[in-house]
C-alpha cells in the first residue's frame, strides 16, 4: 500500500493519508525493483469520483520519471540486510534487554561496555550491526511503565516508549497493560515505510482493557521486534 489507512473507502468525508513511503524512497524502491526485474505494484486508495490524492499522485509521478528516463538515484531501499544470528547470539540479545527491563536507571557506561565485552567475547559482527541500528533503544533509556513479561520489555525515553517483543507466543500481537496517556504514533522499527502509523491503520489500539499491538509478519524484527510508542 502507498498510502491509507485502509484498503478502501467506505465513509463520506473519509479522508486518505499522506503516502507512507517518501517520493525519493517510494522511487528508490521502483528503481530497484527495475533493476533487479522484480515485479511490485504500489496499490492508492481511490474516491468514487476516480481521483486519488494528490500527495499519491505527486509520488507515482516521481516514480514514473525515475523508472522512465533512468534518471541517477541512489538506492536508499531496502537498508542492509540483517546479519542471521546464531541462536547463541540471540540469547545474548535478549539477556542484555532483560537485564536492561528490570533497572530503574540504565548506567549509559555500563551499557556500554556490556555492549562491548558481548561483541567481543564473540566476535559477533552480527550482534554489533543489531546495536548500531537498535542499541538507543536501550543504551541510555529508563525502565519502560510496563512490568517485565516472557513476551516482552519496555524501555523508556522521554515520551518515547520501546516495546522489546522477545517472544510473539505464536500469535500476531502483543498486549499491553492500559496506558493513561493519549498515544499519537506507533510502528515498529523494522518496518521501512516513511511516516507509518499504526495507530491510524488501526494496528495498534486502545481499549478499555489496555493496548493491543499487531505487526505483520513481513515487519517483525531480526531476531526480535522493538516497537516505538510515541505518548502526549
Amino acid at each position: 500500500m502507498l498510502d491509507g489507512p485502509d484498503w478502501g473507502v467506505y465513509q463520506p468525508d473519509f479522508k486518505v493519508l499522506p503516502p507512507f513511503y517518501s517520493e525519493e524512497k517510494a522511487a528508490a524502491i521502483a528503481r530497484h525493483a527495475a533493476q533487479t526485474k522484480a515485479p511490485i505494484a504500489f496499490n492508492l486508495l481511490m474516491y468514487e469520483d476516480g481521483t486519488v490524492s494528490p500527495a499519491s499522485l505527486k509520488t507515482m509521478e516521481r516514480i514514473r520519471q525515475v523508472v522512465r528516463t533512468d534518471a541517477q538515484l541512489e538506492t536508499v531501499y531496502p537498508e542492509p540486510a540483517m546479519i542471521e544470528m546464531a541462536a547463541a547470539e540471540k540469547e545474548d540479545i535478549r539477556r542484555m534487554i532483560r537485564a536492561v527491563g528490570k533497572q530503574p536507571k540504565v548506567n549509559k557506561g555500563t551499557m556500554l561496555e556490556t555492549r562491548g565485552t558481548i561483541a567481543a567475547d564473540k566476535g559477533s559482527k552480527a550482534i554489533e550491526q543489531w546495536m548500531s541500528r537498535y542499541g538507543t533503544t536501550i543504551d541510555g533509556t529508563q525502565i519502560g511503565p510496563f512490568e517485565p513479561t516472557d513476551s516482552y520489555v519496555t524501555t523508556q525515553r522521554d515520551n518515547i516508549i520501546y516495546v522489546h517483543i522477545l517472544d510473539w507466543q505464536g500469535k500476531n500481537n502483543v498486549s499491553l497493560p492500559i496506558i493513561d496517556r493519549v498515544l499519537k504514533r506507533a510502528y515498529p522499527l523494522s518496518d521501512p515505510r516513511d511516516n507509518v502509523n499504526y495507530v491510524s491503520l488501526g494496528w495498534v489500539r486502545q481499549e478499555d482493557w489496555g493496548l493491543l499491538l499487531v505487526v505483520p509478519e513481513e515487519f517483525r524484527g531480526n531476531p526480535y521486534t522493538i516497537f516505538m510508542l510515541e505518548i502526549e
